[in-house]
């Protein structure tokens, strides 16, 4: 009987995993912050699926026929496990990324030996494990980082395929590309290089004078292809036959706001412009030392083109930054997390290629342990430099009103532990002062007027616990928090409730509020929509002259310390006073 020998490589790959598990682990105890916009919205559709699969798994089909989230649910159902075990907070659904992580960190080993040979596979697992994007990433709930996860195990199992000649992973990739499609629906830009490069092999399908293939391994060839394609839009259809149409309207509805916003001047010199700066986050993603290997690997790659394996990861990397130049979205450095993995495997290729050169060139073939001496080396660099970026912990005082922690999370991920003083937890405590021990329920109305992280948490974590164990399509519930300034993210009427013509819409919020946040001066959030004087005109300013009607019957509960980023202004908290009634 053959004795079980555990690769070495493997046992590293576990190492790695470990580390990072403890230290995310570690720093989401530390931190405290609260998540906002995307990342709150993303924990709140997990928790009521979560919820839904713990009460009547039958009503998911219900939820997903009116589901309103923007993004599909791969990563929601991904945390069930993790909720099961340890609870619905904040933390666990930052932390359940771990799994993707996994898969991340074996698929892209899995290409760097399969293209190459183990050693470029384990110096690539272990460079993407540390660069900075990557583990940062890993600690925010956004469906950025899974979607990285997804689109490597696809490239892992598409390179398996031998260009659809292997029916087993010709089947694993139509399963890994419908999960990637239910992770996110731009996942398929980041597959698109290997079926340009599997183009020719097509056509050859229909070539009678091919004489590549015979006959049976056409066949075969297309079925596997054919295969693919059906087993994966069965996997996704499930979600977006109901919101593919939502989807789609919700963003040229953003993204045309956002050209009218920013008067983009869409000619050559912006889509090149745009793609040095997709090449140059590499800098803060990847680090000063991998981005610099990084330029150099670059230049052997151009130098040995003719290579299918280095032009596989070449054009994984550029042409998505490509599509990203041409596009007129928001240029996130999140966006990019997919191509990274390609990048690693660059560098690691050039590093293993740079060792096998200096080791033949001085003659230290006979030496033992260079290689390892090698690895140890680079991993006290990435050592090194984790600890560096992670930690001090960061402390922000009273006057944060969660703009800068959206600002690190949009763009940079939770790089270390950051500690706030002001919560919404703590706000929400203040509305019942008189009685301490009873809980907000859906008696209560909340009306916020300021759009701000904070404020807009607030509404999120009063809304998620709204007397709603799980989704009932027949019964209509009431959230008890109301956010103004949401109706008008991005320019755009999200709120149909509200009639922007017709100001008797908004004044019944004012009528019905128990609670009413609002600030005392500064922007008020929103800055953008000033642009707009017709929404300016129509919703704004009525709001604020309601406002100002209707304080009267309210008493000052809190005021917090003034912000100097915006204007000196003061969150102020007002409660309805005891002989003032609602209408």
């Amino acid at each position: 009987m053959k004795r079980f020998k555990l690769n070495k490589y493997i046992i590293i790959l576990i190492l790695i995993i470990v580390f990072h598990t403890t230290l995310n682990y570690i720093i989401l105890s530390i931190d405290n912050t609260y998540m906002v916009y995307d990342e709150s919205n993303a924990h709140m559709f997990s928790s009521q699926i979560f919820n839904i699969v713990k009460s009547n798994p039958i009503n998911l089909f219900y939820y997903f026929m009116n589901d309103h989230s923007t993004y599909p649910p791969l990563m929601h159902f991904a945390s069930i496990p993790y909720y099961a075990l340890f609870g619905t907070s904040q933390d666990i659904a930052a932390f359940s990324n771990i799994t993707f992580f996994i898969i991340l960190i074996f698929a892209t080993y899995g290409i760097g030996k399969n293209l190459f040979n183990d050693k470029v596979g384990i110096l690539s697992a272990l460079i993407v494990s540390f660069f900075p994007a990557i583990f940062a990433f890993s600690r925010v709930y956004m469906v950025d980082f899974p979607l990285a996860s997804m689109v490597t195990l696809s490239w892992y199992f598409l390179l398996k395929t031998k260009k659809f000649t292997d029916t087993k992973y010709s089947l694993l990739f139509s399963i890994s590309a419908g999960l990637g499609m239910l992770t996110k629906f731009t996942y398929f830009i980041y597959i698109l290089p290997y079926f340009i490069l599997l183009l020719p092999n097509i056509f050859s399908f229909f070539n009678k004078s091919s004489k590549k293939l015979d006959s049976k391994q056409k066949k075969a060839r297309l079925f596997n292809l054919t295969l693919a394609l059906t087993v994966g839009l069965s996997i996704s259809s499930f979600w977006y036959f109901f919101n593919l149409k939502t989807m789609l309207l919700r963003i040229l509805a953003v993204n045309k706001d956002f050209i009218l916003t920013t008067h983009l001047d869409y000619n050559i010199w912006f889509i090149l412009e745009r793609f040095c700066f997709t090449l140059f986050m590499l800098l803060k993603q990847a680090g000063t030392f991998f981005f610099i290997i990084f330029l150099l690997s670059l230049i052997y790659a151009m130098f040995n083109l003719r290579k299918i394996k280095i032009l596989y990861l070449l054009l994984w990397f550029l042409i998505p930054a490509f599509f990203l130049s041409v596009n007129t979205f928001w240029l996130f450095k999140r966006y990019t997390l997919p191509v990274l993995p390609a990048v690693a495997i660059l560098i690691s290729l050039f590093l293993f290629q740079t060792f096998q050169y200096i080791k033949n060139k001085f003659n230290l073939k006979e030496k033992k342990y260079c290689w390892e001496i090698f690895l140890g080396f680079l991993i006290f660099i990435c050592l090194l430099s984790y600890f560096k970026t992670c930690f001090p912990v960061i402390y922000l005082d009273n006057t944060n009103e969660g703009s800068d922690i959206v600002e690190k999370m949009m763009n940079e991920g939770m790089l270390k532990p950051t500690i706030v003083t002001q919560t919404p937890n703590k706000i929400i405590a203040l509305f019942n002062l008189s009685e301490p021990d009873r809980i907000i329920g859906i008696k209560e109305d909340i009306l916020i007027i300021p759009h701000t992280p904070l404020l807009t948490e607030i509404c999120n974590q009063m809304n998620k616990d709204c007397d709603q164990p799980f989704y009932d399509p027949f019964k209509k519930v009431r959230p008890p928090c109301f956010s103004m300034s949401l109706c008008i993210t991005h320019g755009s009427n999200f709120c149909d409730k509200i009639k922007l013509d017709n100001i008797s819409t908004m004044e019944n919020y004012f009528k019905n509020a128990d609670i009413i946040i609002t600030k005392n001066k500064g922007a008020f959030g929103f800055e953008h929509v000033s642009y707009n004087k017709e929404l300016m005109e129509q919703f704004v300013k009525p709001m604020l002259d309601l406002q100002k009607k209707y304080l009267v019957n309210f008493s000052l509960i809190q005021k917090s310390e003034p912000n100097p980023k915006d204007n000196y202004s003061s969150i102020l908290v007002y409660k309805r006073l005891n002989n003032s009634g609602k209408s």
